[in-house]
């Protein structure tokens, strides 16, 4: 009989390659990924913006002038920090939603960022994570 050049693996070798494929696919799927939204002439780099739950946004003031954000949802407001020339400031959400997004000092700057749904993921009462 002609010796085989295939080498089979035992079961418990397949369970542990099984399970480490599914867990690096769910690491996959819930990775964070981060947004840029650049601030300069009064408006936004983006008038729409769509995110995961958690996901990074990065607001950069490329401005001379100071912007201080108001997120709206459902009839709450929170303000952001001003955010200084030059500086930047990160926000996640953690509530699904539609936020409208509004510079206090420049009203004309808008951008809308739309969150599907997300299980809340932190004991705060607040809808932002800044």
């Amino acid at each position: 009989m002609k010796e085989s050049n295939f080498h089979f693996i035992n079961t418990g070798t397949r369970i542990v390659i099984a399970f480490l494929f599914l867990f690096a696919m769910n690491k996959l799927a819930w990775a964070k990924e981060s947004h840029t939204v650049q601030q300069k002439d009064h408006k936004f780099s983006e008038l729409f913006l769509k995110v995961k739950n958690n996901d990074v946004i990065k607001f950069v003031n490329l401005d001379s002038v100071n912007h201080k954000l108001i997120f709206s949802h459902k009839g709450r407001q929170e303000h952001m920090n001003a955010i200084e020339p030059g500086k930047t400031q990160e926000i996640s959400f953690s509530h699904s939603g539609i936020y409208d997004v509004q510079c206090k000092h420049h009203p004309e700057m808008k951008l809308t960022i739309f969150v599907p749904y997300a299980a809340k993921l932190t004991s705060s009462d607040s809808i932002y994570a800044f």
